[in-house]
């Protein structure tokens, strides 16, 4: 509670004794108030259009869309860009590639090229020449330096396919390849087993024949 002292001196109490307070008016305060508004002038804010957020998000995608379909553009016949050329790691086992695209890995070559920062394998082939000719095939489409020129021949083959059908069509004539590969050697095994059974089988022909002939002689000196 408060109390009565402070009362009286806040001029709330209402008994005889009180007096009554006069509080200043705030005038020169609210004379400034008038001046600083007085001195300001009036603006108006009119809101900006804003750009729809779909208008937008199409524009950008759109941009997005046209950069990677530049990218992953690649045809036959384009301007060969000559490309610098970097130093290999060597290991121990490893025969040096002077051939662009060209790597011996796991004792077999392979040819490989490098589109939008991706290594993209081409196949396993068995001499070195064959993976430089793979790759040249590969550069063609992608106007690479090639290791060797390419007749006219190759070149008019290669502007029928896209980039997508080559490698379908590469990878797809290299298993055909060690398919063949394959069946040939199972022939070749298969005969060398026939001709060693054929030998087998006439030795002991041969055998019996001697063995019934020495026979039939001990019977007659009897």
């Amino acid at each position: 509670m408060v109390s009565l002292r402070r009362r009286r001196l806040l001029g709330l109490c209402s008994g005889k004794d009180s007096l009554p307070v006069d509080l200043p008016k705030p005038i020169e305060n609210e004379k400034t108030v008038e001046v600083a508004h007085s001195n300001v002038k009036p603006f108006s804010v009119h809101p900006l259009p804003l750009a729809k957020t779909s208008d937008v998000l199409i524009k950008s995608s759109n941009g997005s869309d046209d950069s990677k379909e530049e990218k992953t553009q690649y045809y036959p016949g384009k301007e060969i860009k000559c490309r610098k050329r970097h130093r290999r790691k060597q290991y121990v086992d490893q025969e040096p590639c002077i051939m662009r695209g060209v790597y011996f890995k796991n004792m077999k070559w392979q040819a490989a090229i490098k589109v939008d920062k991706k290594q993209i394998h081409l196949g396993t082939v068995g001499t070195q020449d064959e993976a430089a000719r793979l790759y040249d095939r590969a550069a063609f489409m992608c106007g690479r330096e090639p290791n060797f020129v390419l007749s006219e021949e190759e070149k008019q083959e290669l502007r029928r396919y896209t980039w997508e059908d080559f490698l379908a069509v590469t990878r797809n004539t290299i298993t055909s390849k060690k398919q063949r590969k394959v069946g040939s050697l199972r022939r070749s095994k298969a005969d060398l087993f026939m001709g060693q059974s054929d030998g087998d089988t006439e030795m002991a022909n041969g055998g019996g024949s001697s063995n019934s002939d020495n026979g039939d002689a001990g019977t007659s000196a009897s």
